[in-house]
C-alpha cells in the first residue's frame, strides 16, 4: 500500500502539479489520493496520521497475547533521563507499562 504524499509544498521553486501529476501515473494513484503537506510550515500534517491509520491495515497477529512472553531485542541504547530504551518485536505474549524483563542472548 502506499500513501502518496507530495512534501516542500510551501517553497518557491514547488512543482505541485507537476510532482502529483507523476506520482499519479508511477504509482497508479488518483490525484485526490495525494496529500499535499509541508513539514516544516506544519500545512498538512494532520492529515498523514490518519491516511495512514486508514490504508495500511495493522500486522496479523500470529503469536497468542496469552502466552509466555517471547520478543526480539533489535536496538537498545541507554538515555540519561530514562535508563535504557529497547526496540523489541513482540512474537508471543504482551507487555505492560512497568513490567519487568530479562534479557538472554544466544
Amino acid at each position: 500500500c502506499i500513501v502518496p504524499i507530495v512534501n516542500k509544498i510551501d517553497m518557491q521553486s514547488a512543482r505541485i502539479e507537476k510532482t502529483v501529476e507523476d506520482m499519479c501515473t508511477t504509482f497508479g494513484v488518483t490525484e485526490d489520493q495525494c496529500l499535499k503537506v509541508s513539514a516544516k510550515s506544519r500545512i498538512g500534517i494532520e492529515t498523514i496520521f490518519p491516511e495512514i491509520l486508514s490504508s495500511i491495515p495493522p500486522p496479523s497477529q500470529r503469536g497468542s497475547p496469552d502466552a509466555p512472553l517471547r520478543a526480539l531485542l533489535f536496538d537498545s541504547w541507554f538515555d540519561t533521563h530514562q535508563g535504557v530504551i529497547c526496540l523489541v518485536r513482540v512474537i508471543d505474549g504482551s507487555l505492560t507499562k512497568g513490567q519487568k524483563v530479562s534479557s538472554m542472548f544466544s
